[in-house]
């Protein structure tokens, strides 16, 4: 490889890495804004990650939302680990499934909310993870008492109660 190739290389990763560090910066600043504290800001946020991201691979998809109350506040801690496992299932989706097609679903009741998001794809062995995703969104939603179950038959999914 030439010396051209390799700098090239390096300032793509650099590129690639500086641009997850923002995401990461704007996740943290949004979950601190508290003017941003609502269910519907929630939905919002991920609505618009999972256009961005599924578009990218030409992934169709449906989101359908039921608020009943999406004025009402939801807890910061909650809020960022419900974004968190959120965008961790569609980055999976993203990276490690040949789907074409994903549904995502946000129930918020009174004292119960719900997230379900699927695909029709099957898991693509990949060598670009270190396989901490899938524990990673268990832990969070055990951190604030939510329940997160995850299949891989026919497609991808999980459901988030909390």
């Amino acid at each position: 490889m030439s010396a051209d190739v390799n700098l090239k290389k390096s300032l793509l990763e650099i590129s690639s890495m500086s641009r997850a560090a923002m995401e990461q910066m704007r996740d943290i600043v949004w979950t601190l804004d508290s003017r941003k504290d609502k269910y519907e800001n929630l939905v919002d946020r991920m609505r618009a990650f999972a256009e961005q991201q599924l578009h990218l691979k030409n992934i169709n998809h449906k989101f359908e939302f039921e608020l009943n109350d999406g004025g009402r506040s939801i807890p910061p801690n909650v809020r960022q680990n419900v974004y968190l496992i959120f965008k961790e299932a569609v980055t999976n989706i993203v990276k490690h499934s040949n789907a074409d097609f994903a549904n995502i679903r946000f129930k918020q009741s009174d004292n119960r909310s719900e997230l379900m998001i699927s695909d029709n794809g099957v898991i693509v062995n990949s060598n670009n993870t270190d396989g901490s995703g899938l524990l990673n969104m268990k832990k969070r939603a055990a951190s604030f008492g939510g329940n997160l179950t995850i299949k891989a038959d026919e497609g991808y999914s999980i459901k988030l109660t909390f």
